[in-house]
Formats: C-alpha cells, structure tokens, sequence
C-alpha cells in the first residue's frame, strides 16, 4: 500500500513504477504535476483524488483496478483536472464509475465504457472532449451531469432504463446514436 499523501505534490516527480504495490491511497500523487507516466498493472485500489491535479499524465491503463475511492458516498475525483490525460483504459468487469472519476479532464477523448457496467456516476465525465462515448445496455443508473459540459462528437446509447434529466447538461454538439426499439 502507498499511504494518503505520500508524494503528493512532488512536482519533479516524472514516472512511477510500481511493481508490488495493490493500494493507492487518497491524494497519493495528489498535484504531481511533472508526472507524465505511470505504470498501474498490478494495482486493484484507487483512492478519492490520488492523481488529481496531475496535470501531464497522459494515458492511464486501469484494467487491473477493481475499487475506485473507499468512501460511502461512492465519489472518486481520482484523476480529477488531470488537463493532458487523453486516454483512459477501464477494467473489463469494471460494474461501476465513479463520481467525478474524470471530472475536468479536458484532454480526454478516448475511454470505453464496458459492457458489463451499471452506474456511472455525479460529474464522471464533467468537461471531457470525448469523440465517441458508447453507454451500454447494462447502465441501470446515470447520475445528474455525469456528462455535463462535455463535448461529444458521436453519443450512442443503448440503455434500456430512463435516466436523471440532467446527465448531459450543456453539452455541446452530440450526434446521437439510439437503437431502434427506443423510438417509439
């Protein structure tokens, strides 16, 4: 485990490297603004905020993380304002994301979101040019302003349930991709 704050800000800190290590704790690498790499595959943990702020990280692979943040109210902001992160990779079996996970990324254009996947959380997705979001079928809930100010090129959705009125609140310029059976 790498404890809360351990290298937080640390902003000559460049790439990390961590071969043993599961946990990351809250605000971990908290404003580690030089860091531009980071090597994640055998981490299962997260904590709320443990990159927020760093803003040269440019990709991220989560596909060994299995918890995001470790507080009731299911909030993350794990890489919040990370301003040149591109592209995020989630885990295969990831049921859920959470809030504010990629609030302000505003580099963000690539990130898959499973199928498999129930929830995304308040603010995930807050501010994020993605080109292209697929919402699966899976999705039963989508919190208020999971998109919001968001710019999307290609929206598809294929959830089944309705959801919160808010989610894609100020979005600019989406084309939006339905299946056929949600036409009525």
């Amino acid at each position: 485990t790498l404890g809360n704050s351990t290298f937080s800000d640390c902003t000559n800190l460049k790439t990390v490297t961590i071969p043993n290590v599961s946990v990351i704790g809250s605000s971990c690498f908290y404003s580690c603004t030089g860091l531009t790499d980071i090597d994640l595959s055998r981490v299962t943990e997260i904590g709320n905020q443990a990159f927020s702020n760093c803003t040269s990280l440019k990709k991220v692979d989560l596909s060994s993380v299995v918890n995001f943040g470790f507080n009731y109210y299911n909030d993350s902001y794990a890489f919040r304002a990370c301003r040149s992160l591109k592209e995020a990779i989630l885990p295969r079996e990831c049921s859920s994301i959470p809030d504010g996970l990629f609030y302000e990324c505003d580099s963000l254009t690539s990130v898959t979101i499973p199928e498999g996947c129930t929830y995304i959380g308040d603010y995930a997705f807050h501010g994020c040019p993605l080109e292209t979001i697929s919402i699966p079928s899976t999705i039963t809930t989508i919190q208020s302003d999971a998109f919001s100010s968001s710019v999307v090129k290609d929206l598809y959705c294929h959830v089944i349930v309705p959801f919160e009125t808010s989610v894609f609140d100020n979005m600019q310029s989406a084309t939006l991709h339905v299946p056929e059976f949600s036409i009525n």
